[in-house]
């Protein structure tokens, strides 16, 4: 790497201006300090530090890729004239007339979608998604959905209804990256069936004549977020006198009064407050970022192969509607601390057990410093339905990449029952052996 990345880095930290031209549009770059490049927040232009100075990065460069797609989303096929749609079979356009594919660079090159840092985003966030886009609205359910103006499409992909209205459209971040499609509709269906035969609770009647009112796949926005964190904490611990001679035994002890000895139960013991500094790094944290969905149901859909998502391309949108998100990246990187919060919790009391050799570790308390946080704005693929049993509607969803499936699904009283007689008569009998 050059020397001009050090004297750039310091330009940036006094908030000087770089002074370089972007030779694409003319206006003036900024320093990325994540990448140590140059990013145009004009036309998309990515330069990035090489031996020799700074060169454009082709494939990271966003006016570069829409550049060379925006006339490939709805690309003509070359055989017979026909629209190419993007097949998840073979990771390419496939015509669906005469069946002649063309490969997409981005994915047989390998390229990955970029992180971005989280400070600058309101400077330097895209907003061309590539193509005209128009944005509609369930008048039934609510849902937004973003397509190509050119394959507006008559029907909400969430809830089937007819009833859909173009709004106007408003200014939102377009995508960085994306997981395509791996998985087709007939696969998916599979998984459903699959994934319904596997619900014990459910009447034997709604798994042989479930039917399903088709499959739509859609690309759901998702925020990832990276992080490094620096957590000073204080807890209480009691220790056994007999664990601070011999802390192997409190583990590998065959005499239940060793055992008893590192819970504490016994009067040789002393309690004591422990302190230290917790450091803990967070990779690609995943935070849905729609709300037309039930996010336990998208949970459970995960997880999505999100270190290896590709650069965004509008060609990837080729036959699928995007949904526009409704979580904005300030609210998505509140939930995302929260649940750093919950994971941090828990991996501090596990340290201070396992540095005391002792399971009582309480009164956790500590502070978290985030910092070095970048994001990606990710579409990750799902397909989703519902069907309909005894006149109730059942949604669920199938992981575009995976073929994992989640939902809802009707419960047989008379198994519910049988279950929960069942729960209750192993618990009596446990609690019969062990306290007699």
């Amino acid at each position: 790497m050059h020397g001009g990345v050090a004297v750039e880095r310091e330009k940036n930290e006094k908030k000087e201006p770089t002074g370089r031209k972007c030779l694409t549009c003319g206006n003036d770059m900024e320093f990325n300090p994540v990448t140590d490049g140059y990013f145009c927040t004009v036309c998309g232009r990515v330069d990035k530090p090489t031996v020799n100075g700074y060169e454009e990065d082709d494939y990271l460069s966003t006016g570069r890729i829409i550049a060379e797609t925006t006339e490939e989303t709805d690309k003509k096929c070359s055989g017979c004239g026909g629209v190419m749609n993007y097949d998840p079979h073979t990771k390419s356009l496939l015509c669906p007339f005469c069946g002649n594919a063309e490969n997409l660079n981005l994915v047989s090159r390998g390229y990955k979608a970029s992180e971005n840092s989280f400070e600058k985003e309101k400077r330097r966030a895209s907003r061309n998604w590539g193509f005209k886009t128009i944005t509609v609205v369930c008048d039934f359910c609510g849902g937004k959905t973003i397509y190509d103006y050119l394959k507006l499409s008559e029907k909400c992909p969430y809830c089937g209804s007819n009833q859909v209205t173009q709004v106007k459209s408003v200014e939102t971040i377009a995508p960085g990256g994306v997981c395509p499609f791996l998985i087709e509709e007939y696969k998916a269906q599979k998984s459903f069936k699959a994934w319904i035969k596997k619900r014990w609770l459910c009447p034997r009647e709604a798994k042989l004549n479930t039917k399903l009112k088709g499959m739509t796949g859609i690309y759901l926005p998702f925020w990832t977020f990276d992080t490094a964190t620096a957590s000073p904490f204080t807890a209480t611990v009691t220790k056994s006198n007999k664990n601070e001679n011999n802390p192997k035994s409190y583990y590998f002890g065959s005499s239940i009064i060793e055992i008893l000895f590192g819970l504490g139960l016994f009067a040789s013991e002393n309690t004591v407050t422990v302190s230290g500094i917790h450091r803990q790094f967070f990779n690609d944290i995943l935070i849905p970022a729609s709300e037309n969905h039930d996010s336990s149901i998208l949970k459970r859909l995960e997880p999505y192969d999100t270190d290896n998502s590709l650069p965004y391309s509008p060609e990837f949108l080729s036959g699928f509607p995007a949904e526009q998100y409704s979580l904005g990246l300030d609210e998505a990187w509140e939930t995302a601390q929260q649940s750093c919060t919950g994971k941090l919790s828990k991996s501090i009391k596990i340290r201070v057990n396992n540095e005391n050799y002792t399971h009582s570790a309480r009164n956790v308390k500590f502070k978290t410093a985030f910092y070095d946080v970048t994001f990606k704005y990710l579409l990750l693929p799902v397909w989703i339905s519902s069907y309909v049993y005894k006149g109730e509607i059942y949604q669920f969803m199938v992981n575009g990449c995976t073929g994992k499936t989640a939902g809802k699904f009707p419960v047989s009283k008379i198994r519910l029952a049988a279950a929960v007689s069942l729960t209750v008569t192993l618990a009596a009998l446990i609690a019969y052996f062990f306290l007699r």
